[in-house]
């Protein structure tokens, strides 16, 4: 019984910490509540993937297959062709 309580301890401890740490200081933000700027330092920062981002527009009929393309070559993939690619995609 002694161990299922020093579970059940360390779990509740475990999700205390992570509201504190990682959902408070993005409520609190939100509200408007202010709290420690060393609480509010830990905020989780969103990539460009989750806060929306950038879009990029191609003439009609332009393979998805040039972004990948581009994309690889961009990560250092010596790549000639992927799929049915005609060029690298212009990101200009």
């Amino acid at each position: 019984m002694s161990n299922l309580r020093w579970k059940i301890v360390t779990v509740f401890s475990v999700l205390v910490i992570f509201a504190a740490v990682g959902v408070y200081p993005i409520a609190a933000s939100l509200v408007g509540v202010q709290w420690p700027s060393w609480l509010m330092a830990k905020q989780l920062k969103l990539g460009l993937d989750l806060k929306g981002g950038v879009h990029l527009k191609a003439e009609d009929g332009t393979p998805m297959a040039n972004v990948m393309l581009t994309l690889m070559q961009s990560l250092g993939m010596d790549v000639k062709t992927f799929g049915d690619s005609t060029a690298p995609f212009s990101l200009a």
